[in-house]
């Protein structure tokens, strides 16, 4: 159980890498290395809805308090 943690930790970070652009050679290597590319693609999915939602609540929060 805790090496499936850790490997969905070790996806997380390294979409959150990506999105920000500065994820290094050792990590992007490891990453197309792995077997399938489905919980690099269902993290950057749900990461980026999370985004998405959180940066309309805090635009509803902003026009409300205005």
């Amino acid at each position: 159980m805790k090496q499936i943690l850790l490997d969905w930790w070790r996806i997380v970070r390294s979409v959150l890498s990506a999105f920000l652009g500065v994820q290094n050679e050792h990590s992007r290597q490891r990453d197309f290395a792995s077997d399938s590319p489905w919980p690099f693609i269902i993290a950057g999915v749900v990461l980026a809805l999370i985004l998405v939602i959180a940066l309309v609540l805090i635009v509803h929060v902003v026009l409300a308090s205005g």
